[in-house]
Formats: C-alpha cells, structure tokens, sequence
C-alpha cells in the first residue's frame, strides 16, 4: 500500500512538473519514465500508464532536431550550455526500453533520432567511445570546446543497442570494444579520481551514473563480462559503503570522494547509495530493464 500510495502520487505530480517550466526537467523526466515503467510492469494500472504516456509525450516534444536531449528545454534558448547531452539521451533511451518492457507502445521516430544521434557520437578519434554530445563539440560562451569518449555514456548506448536489438549498428561492436578495454589495467576510480575515464574526460561526477550504465552494458554483455566488471569495479564500490548502509564515491590515495565530494554536498548521499544499489541489483534481474 505504501508503495502504491507513492506510485499514484508520482503520476499525478510528475507530468504537472514537467510544465511548469522548472529547470533541469529531462532528469526526473527519464527517471520518473524508468520508475513508472517499472511499476507497471510489476503492477499494472491505468492511471500509472497515463503518467507514461504523458512522460513519453513531452519528452518527444523536447527531443531535439539533432536527436537528442538536453539538461532542459530552455538551455538551446539560452545557448550557454550544450542543448544536446549524452548522458541525458542516455537515461532517456533507458526510461524508453523500460517502457516497452512495460508493455507501452514508444514512437518509432524517437528511437529512430535516437540511434541517429548515436551514430553521430563517435569519431575516428574516438576508438569506439561516446562522445559528450553529438558531432564531438559543444559550445560554452561562445567557445568551442572537445568533447571526447567516455566509459559512462559509451556504457548506456551499448545496453540500448543491445535492449533495442539493434547490436548489428555499425558503431555497437567498436563501443564493446571500448568499454571492454578501459576495464583493464588500472582501476577505474584511478581514472575517475584523475577526472577522466580510460585517459579521457572528466564527467564531472559521473562516477554513480557511470557505475549504473556501466552494470547494464556488463549484465548485458553475459556472465563474462558481468564477472569481469564485478571484480574490476563493483567490488571497490561495496568496499566504500559506510558503517550507516550508504555508498560514498571511491577515491584512491586515502583521498574519499576521489575528488567529487561535492556531490554528497550538494545533492547528498541519497543519490550515490540509491543509485550504486541499483547498480548491484543487476544480476538479481528483478527490473524489467536489467531482464535479459
């Protein structure tokens, strides 16, 4: 009953919030996709697959021409910040496949503009990975800046493709490839605690969205992988957990947060415990989007 009472909730704020013009809206617009989904997949109701449908609606109306999703609406207005984000896409095409598992109908052209988007994120230069945003740039204040590959975002495109049964995409194999090689060697919270992922970008926090995209593109991949990136990274997240039951950032060097204490900070322990905890669910395969 709990749970329900949250659930009916949720359906009726979220896609009032949606419109009313608060910033940063496609983040709780894919989680709240991700979050009804699964509901109704466990739970079927027709007032949790209206929610759905108004979630998926707006979010086709705020899909950019290029593809892809922003922070928010407003910020191709203000052009000080890229209007299009992979890492924004990304939680936007997992809310979509969590949809379909759920059994509710997606627009053909999102996805579509979606794989296109992808197919625009990489570069030769890239060895597979996935840019920042599309074309490889973005502008700030006037100014160009690189964009290059990242283990997070290449992460989230490989368990799309790999969801949408679209692995014979020119660009899927090279991105498995990616994300398999920056595994290997030395630890990837090195790498994050050095601001950048496989010798490359910093992310800025995106250690716990890295770790869940990361989960779904390793469970994707079969037992092998799975294995793998539980050895190499999952097993330093569940030495970080603290004596109270939440998830810190691993660091290295004796240095906690590995340099993003800010996030515990500002949007505090919430997020990397709940986040981290999905991410170690995956194998249980209890959520639609982590079911093979």
């Amino acid at each position: 009953e709990p749970v329900k009472k949250a659930t009916d909730f949720l359906a009726a704020r979220i896609p009032k919030y949606l419109e009313e013009g608060n910033s940063l809206r496609t983040w709780p617009a894919a989680v709240g996709l991700i979050f009804h989904s699964e509901s109704q997949r466990a739970a079927p109701s027709e007032t949790t697959a209206t929610a759905i449908g108004a979630i998926i609606a707006w979010l086709g109306r705020q899909q950019q021409a290029c593809g892809g999703w922003g922070h928010d609406p407003t910020f191709q207005e203000k052009k000080s910040y890229p209007a299009d984000l992979n890492s924004a896409t990304n939680l936007v095409a997992i809310g979509l496949v969590a949809a379909k598992r759920a059994g509710i109908e997606v627009p053909g052209d999102m996805v579509h503009k979606i794989l296109d988007y992808y197919a625009h994120s990489v570069h030769e230069k890239s060895e597979g990975g996935i840019l920042y945003c599309r074309d490889g740039f973005y502008r700030t204040n006037g100014r160009i800046e690189n964009a290059v590959p990242e283990f997070g975002r290449t992460s989230a495109v490989i368990f799309v493709l790999k969801a949408l049964g679209k692995t014979d995409s020119g660009f899927y194999a090279p991105a498995v490839d990616f994300f398999k090689k920056n595994m290997k060697g030395e630890r990837l919270t090195e790498r994050i605690s050095e601001r950048r992922i496989g010798a490359v970008e910093d992310g800025h926090g995106c250690y716990g969205l890295g770790l869940f995209n990361g989960a779904l593109a390793a469970w994707s991949q079969g037992e092998g992988t799975w294995t793998a990136f539980r050895g190499k990274v999952l097993d330093e997240t569940l030495a970080a957990q603290r004596a109270d039951g939440s998830y810190d950032i691993p660091g290295v060097a004796g240095k906690a947060g590995g340099g993003f204490e800010w996030i515990d900070s500002t949007i505090g322990r919430n997020y990397s415990t709940a986040i981290f905890a999905i991410a170690l669910a995956a194998p249980r395969g209890k959520l639609g989007i982590t079911s093979r």
